[in-house]
């Protein structure tokens, strides 16, 4: 696979839509696949780390994947390619094939029509270098000695001073390092107190780690610090950042400071010393923060790519209905009645194989665990049937905060005759009377590439590794 990245890294926003493409390249990369990096991409610092990643800078007529992240409306898509998009809400959204959006909050809005939607924090694409600094252990400081300002990787709006002088104002006895850029340094420079003014950095997690409290603007950063378990003040400095940068202050796990022009307000002043002064509150921020990111973005928009590339390639040798369904396969609620049919499907050897637990089931214990699964809330049972005879079965569980998770099985007399998808689809539709919006979830062996491209090209995409035990889980959002 060949993936172009297209973003800018100039402008108010830009050097974050940089940072999200270079931490796709890594994993890329590091997958084995080739990456080109293309835009408006300049200075030392961001072409080093366009290297870095192990990217190629230029374009590729001959990519397989197109990646744009950037707000320019003039960028048109080749054809033939895999066309995928990252948005802030709104701001840069454009009809693709795939759409990534990982602002807090936005699985909870409409998905917008057409292709395929990553929604939400799940999918936040953090650099190599900011996981490895990530310790699950680390406990906010008991009190705030040194605070960082840092908003956004050059401080294109030159808001730093503003901040610092506030930070200040709020903790007259604090250290305050500040990232600053050219036009900054001179005045950040003749702030009273200890003010240690830094250049731009390419590894700005190992300098957020070393403080007590950052202040940051609400963009790629606010990600890199819940991650890094680092509490933060958040400056909403421009407007692609507004939804994210509210939906963090409701959910605990950042204080705000508002806009630009709030930053030499009361309310602005009194949440810096909130933070500062109130220990067990940057513990909830921290904790809250932190259970919002777990590392696993890049992965998951590499492995959609990967997935929906490989969902469409054309199959060698298709498999042929020898015995067609008669109509459009529907499913019904498991009964007892259905009982030693079950219990038959579930101990072929093919079944077996390919399921967690391999052993035979006694009829003793499968009727025993069928009277449980017919009553619990939490279960739905299926039999799907073909005209009025069962084909297969499709059980639904519900995985508390993360969706129903799917199992399905075909009856072992009719497999090869590609009933798969349609036995899938027709558990779906009975799950969408009953929950018609969660997650659907699918657990598939690594070496079951058969299931695995069935829920592929059922709209299932990569969502967890393997396990110790080799299954490896897709989602469908």
């Amino acid at each position: 696979m060949h993936v172009l990245l297209r973003c800018d890294a100039g402008g108010a926003s830009g050097f974050g839509h940089l940072v999200r493409c270079l931490a796709l390249a890594e994993e890329a990369v590091a997958r084995g696949h080739r990456v080109s990096v293309e835009g408006d991409i300049a200075g030392d610092l961001a072409l080093a780390q366009v290297a870095a990643a192990g990217a190629r800078r230029g374009p590729a007529p001959e990519a397989d994947v197109v990646h744009t992240d950037s707000y320019r409306p003039d960028w048109a898509y080749p054809d033939g390619v895999l066309r995928s998009c990252a948005a802030d809400g709104p701001f840069g959204r454009r009809p693709a094939d795939l759409l990534v959006d990982q602002t807090l909050g936005a699985q909870d809005e409409p998905a917008p029509p057409g292709g395929v939607a990553l929604l939400g924090s799940r999918y936040v694409a953090l650099r190599r270098r900011v996981l490895a600094h990530r310790d699950p252990a680390r406990r906010p400081a008991a009190q705030v000695r040194s605070v960082l300002v840092v908003l956004g990787g050059t401080d294109p709006l030159g808001l730093a001073p503003a901040v610092s002088r506030l930070v200040r104002r709020a903790a007259p006895s604090a250290r305050i390092a500040v990232v600053a850029n050219a036009r900054t340094r001179a005045e950040l420079e003749q702030l009273p107190g200890p003010v240690r003014v830094l250049d731009p950095v390419a590894d700005l997690a190992a300098v957020m780690i070393e403080h007590d409290l950052v202040v940051s603007a609400a963009g790629t950063a606010t990600w890199e610090l819940a991650c890094l378990r680092v509490p933060m003040l958040l400056v909403r400095a421009v407007a692609n950042q507004a939804a994210g940068y509210q939906r963090m202050l409701d959910r605990g796990a950042a204080l705000g400071l508002g806009t630009a022009a709030d930053l030499d307000s009361a309310a602005a002043l009194e949440a810096v010393r909130r933070a500062v002064s109130d220990a067990q509150l940057r513990r909830s921020m921290v904790e809250r923060a932190a259970a919002l990111v777990d590392g696993l973005g890049s992965w998951r928009v590499v492995g959609a790519w990967e997935a929906l590339l490989q969902a469409h390639a054309r199959r060698p040798d298709p498999p042929r209905l020898t015995a067609p369904p008669t109509g459009r396969l529907t499913a019904r609620p498991a009964t007892a009645a259905d009982a030693e049919l079950l219990w038959r499907w579930r101990n072929d050897p093919g079944t077996r194989a390919m399921s967690r637990q391999r052993g035979e089931v006694q009829l003793a214990d499968h009727l025993a665990w069928l009277r449980d699964s017919l009553g619990r809330p939490d279960r739905l049972l299926l039999v799907v049937e073909d005209g009025g005879s069962p084909v297969g079965t499709v059980r639904w569980d519900r995985l508390a905060g993360q969706g129903w998770q799917v199992s399905i099985t075909v009856d072992p007399g009719r497999r090869g005759q590609g009933l798969g998808a349609a036995v899938l689809a027709a558990g779906e539709v009975a799950l969408r009377a009953k929950d018609p919006t969660g997650p659907r979830l699918a657990g598939v062996h690594e070496t079951n590439e058969a299931s695995y491209r069935l829920f592929l090209r059922a709209g299932y995409l990569p969502d967890l590794p393997p396990d110790r035990d080799g299954f490896r889980r897709l989602r469908k959002s």
